[in-house]
This record gives structure tokens, sequence and C-alpha cells, in this order.
């Protein structure tokens, strides 16, 4: 029996006070979960009692499965898009966060102490902005990740990778990839920090099927897709990098019917800010979004300060790039520039699409938290 009932937290509806108790149950729409997977852990951001140490949170999949416990991280920690738990004790805020099942739309949270009692007085208070409560986002996007660019591409995501950022490649004239060029990509994939993205067959004309619909279903037909691009046997791919950075409403509504999230455009027309687009409901994505700059054009000073700038302000910092107009040497300016950002405990390196997945979740989800009483489940 519950012991407080139902609440409901959805479009963009937000709430002081959601429950009470150390167990809650947390539920995802179907349609929003099987469009877009919903496939990045969400952070939920818990109060607790002042007065706490040494506490856990459990998570379990169904009712009738087993509860597993969290994995617990810390402020000097650098983790991004896992499951895990970090407790800031002196304020009393838990930052839970979790993934949806593979397979259920719904899950179990229960908060207890070391010596296996129920923790009460836990209030759900809201998603954070950004994952783990993160001062500021870093995205990075490249273009032109085709089979003339295969090295420089190759180049780019072992950078990336050995210095723990995320990029978001598109991938363009995929006509003219091979068996051996498919293969390539996807170890590249399978090492970690690269979300795959669109960036075309052919790059002009932009908004018909072929361009749009015929490369997301390439790319999926060709690789498997990272984890966090994956619900159970479903693949999503959530970017897509406008050739050219050309804006136009057709465009935009032709990505929308593919179901991307979100879409980059309009270098030059656009105005940078650094905060997130917002949802365009005719289209059904995101309005467009582009890049402060693309680091072949800019200094590394010029970088840095941009990356100051928006991490002061809370915002998202967005770089584009073109991988084969980039010097890879150590001591080249954007090697440097990512060594000037990398390893920040405050800052979330994550895929385009994945950041606009978090953002879609914490905004178009509905998702109902029940407090139970603690040992009824």
């Amino acid at each position: 029996m519950f012991s407080l009932g139902f609440y409901y937290f959805f479009f963009n509806k937000r709430t002081s006070l959601i429950s009470r108790g150390s167990t809650f149950r947390i539920v995802a729409d179907a349609t929003a979960r099987f469009d877009y997977g919903l496939t990045y852990p969400l952070t939920y951001k818990f109060q607790i009692p002042l007065s706490s140490s040494g506490i856990q949170v459990w998570k379990k999949d169904s009712p009738g499965g087993s509860y597993i416990q969290l994995t617990e991280k810390t402020s000097p920690d650098i983790f991004n898009g896992i499951e895990a738990v970090r407790f800031d004790y002196t304020l009393g805020y838990a930052y839970v966060s979790i993934l949806f099942p593979q397979t259920s739309d719904s899950f179990y949270v229960k908060f207890i102490r070391n010596n296996g009692d129920g923790l009460t007085g836990v209030t759900f208070l809201n998603f954070t902005q950004y994952y783990d409560n993160r001062v500021s986002a870093a995205v990075f996007t490249m273009d032109d990740c085709g089979v003339v660019q295969l090295s420089d591409f190759e180049t780019a995501s072992d950078t990336f990778a050995s210095k723990g950022v995320w990029v978001t490649a598109g991938f363009f004239h995929m006509g003219d990839f091979t068996a051996e060029t498919w293969e390539n990509i996807q170890s590249k994939i399978d090492n970690g920090y690269i979300e795959p993205a669109s960036h075309s067959m052919s790059h002009l004309p932009m908004s018909d099927d072929f361009n749009v619909g015929e490369s997301r279903q390439t790319i999926l037909d060709n690789l498997t897709m990272p984890p966090l691009n994956k619900k159970g046997s479903k693949e999503y791919l959530f970017a897509w990098i406008t050739p050219l950075s050309k804006y136009s409403e057709v465009m935009q509504a032709k990505v929308g019917e593919y179901k991307y999230l979100t879409n980059v455009a309009g270098f030059g027309t656009y105005v940078y800010e650094g905060i997130f687009p917002v949802w365009d409901e005719i289209s059904g994505l995101y309005e467009h979004w582009d890049r402060y700059a693309f680091a072949e054009s800019v200094s590394l000073a010029t970088m840095n300060a941009q990356f100051d700038s928006d991490h002061a302000a809370g915002k998202i910092y967005h770089l584009g790039l073109h991988p084969q107009n980039v010097s890879w040497r150590a001591d080249g300016d954007f090697p440097l520039h990512l060594d000037y950002v990398k390893n920040r405990t405050d800052v979330w390196y994550v895929g385009m699409g994945h950041l606009m997945v978090y953002r879609y979740a914490t905004e178009h989800i509905k998702i109902e938290i029940i407090n139970t009483n603690f040992d009824e489940i």
C-alpha cells in the first residue's frame, strides 16, 4: 500500500517537495522512451537529513528484482555518463545518477543506512540542469568525417579518448565507405568517447530524405551504437550536423521527421549564447543551435578564454572542428586546448546528442515518484 499516493513531474513543471521516505519508484513515459530511448543517466537531486552519514543508495528494475548498490563517487572523482551517487553531507544533498532499465520504463530507488535500516526524511527536489550537478558542460562536434578524412578522424578519436573528453563525430559521403572503413570507425567508437552523428550523405541537397533519412539509416545499419545510444536492441542516432551549417525550416522539419533530437546549423547567423536550445513543437526536436567557432579558425588563447567565460557563467561550451584542418601534434593549438579543458571535476564532458537526451528527459517525460513504505518494496 502506498503511503502518500502519486506525484507527477512533467513538461517542465517544477515542485520543491515531491515525496518523503526511503524508497521511490520512478516511471518514464513509454512513448518518450520508445522515440528517444532516454539512454543517458539522469541526475536526481534529493535532500537528505543534515545529520546523515554513511548513506547507501540502491536501485532495482522491477518489484521482483534484486537491489544493486550504486557506486559512490566523491567531489574529486572524474566521471561522466555512468550510474553513481554523490553525497554533499554539508548541505544535505544526494545527487543520484541513474539509467532507466534496458527493458523497463520504471525502477525503484531506496536510501538506507549502513546498518540496513531505511533512511527517512528524504525529499526528491528536482533534476539537476547538468549531469551530477556540474557547473558547466563541454561539447565538441566534428564535421566532415568521411573516407578522405578517415585518418584524421582516427587521430582525432584517439586524442579525445586519451584526454577523457567526448566528441560528436558527423559522418558524411557514406556511399564511399567500404567494409574496412566501417570497421575502422567501429573500433574507435568501441574505444569510447565517440558519439556518432549524421552529417548527410552528400552535403547537397540538405533537406531531402536521402541526406537526412538515408544517412541516419546507413549509420545504424553499419555501426553498433555505443551503450549511451541503445535501449535493449533498439539503437538511436540523436545528432544531426547540417552540411555547410545552413539552416532552413524545411530542413528542420525533415530532421525532426527522422527522430533526431538536435540540429547543429546556422553558423554565422546563429547567436551563440552557450545555453540549451528550446523545444520546437512543430518539428518535434530542439531548435537549431551552433558552435561559437571552429577550432581551426581561432587561436589557443581565444578558445581558452571562451571556455573560461562559459565555465564561469555555468553555460555550455560548444566548439566545432574539421579534423582534417586541425594540427594533431602534441604542441598544436587544439590538443593544447583539450589539455586546458580536460580533467575538471565540475565540468560535464558530453556528446551533443547525449546532452540533448538528458535535457529532453528533464523537460518532456512524465516521471511518477511514489513514496512507499520501506519494507514493502
